[in-house]
């Protein structure tokens, strides 16, 4: 009996939607908000299922850590917390691996002579810089605003109150605009980035 599978059938009381035609320009259909909505309501439903398994997963992994403890198995809970970070710093080692290579592959395409002034540099920094000086346009990052910083404007027109807020609300953002600025007023890369 538990090995039975259960298909279930649309009920005959939900009627099936079909999408109509509608003329181009006009909002959206019924169809549409009605799916829409679904769709919505099974994020809202997945956030909430992820969110409880999160929760529960934590708690029976302190029970599993009390109980040990409270047993005297200091040994085995010594094991299993190696264990987690030992995982965590594999992963962290192939991270630091792959960014150290795609920064190398980066400064090779710097002359020489400049590569230790733009040593200091960020990878992402020093990928836009390297976009940069090849002539083409670094495409943006997450959250920025292609235009420039506040209002468009770029590093020079900012003033140093719309700097700082511009250095706390999107670091990557401002450590570019910086290096541009650096960059077109002396020639070279900042040796550090205030």
């Amino acid at each position: 009996m538990a090995d039975e599978e259960v298909v279930e059938t649309p009920s005959p009381e939900e009627p099936e939607f079909t999408e109509p035609e509608r003329p181009d320009g006009q909002g959206p259909t019924e169809y549409e908000k009605k799916l829409r909505a679904e769709v919505a309501k099974y994020r809202r439903e997945a956030t909430d299922y992820k969110k409880r398994m999160s929760e529960l997963l934590t708690k029976e992994e302190e029970a599993k850590r009390a109980a040990l403890a409270e047993q005297g198995k200091f040994k085995e809970l010594y094991e299993a917390e190696s264990k987690k970070w030992s995982e965590d710093l594999t992963e962290l080692k192939a991270f630091r691996e792959r960014d150290q290579g795609r920064r190398e592959k980066l400064l090779e395409d710097i002359p020489e002579e400049k590569r230790e002034l733009y040593a200091a540099i960020p990878t992402d920094a020093l990928e836009d810089i390297v976009i940069t000086l090849k002539g083409g346009k670094p495409s943006p990052t997450r959250g920025e605003r292609p235009a420039g910083g506040p209002e468009g404007k770029s590093y020079a027109e900012m003033s140093n109150a719309e700097r700082i807020e511009l250095k706390e609300k999107n670091r990557a953002l401002y450590v570019k605009q910086y290096t541009d600025y650096y960059i077109k007023k002396n020639g070279m890369a900042p040796p550090f980035i205030p």
